[in-house]
């Protein structure tokens, strides 16, 4: 698997903040981002979607990203 093939779960309730790293994720060749504003939606696309990597809020409006982390284990 190419480097740049990696899926990437990117977790943050603020909208132009999830935005603006999608645009550096996708600048530096990783297009295959996926976006979640919430722990429930981040949940759903992390069984939909099986990515390698998630890049995860710790403050979040449905929970706490560490508690989310220790979920996805």
């Amino acid at each position: 698997m190419n480097l740049y093939d990696c899926k990437i779960l990117l977790v943050d309730d603020e909208k132009a903040l999830r935005e603006m790293v999608c645009g550096f994720l996708r600048r530096a060749g990783f297009y295959d981002v996926i976006m979640a504003e919430n722990c429930r939606v981040a949940e759903r696309l992390f069984y939909e979607k099986e990515p390698r990597l998630i890049l995860l809020d710790v403050m979040l409006p449905d929970g706490n990203g560490f508690d989310l982390m220790e979920q996805l284990k």
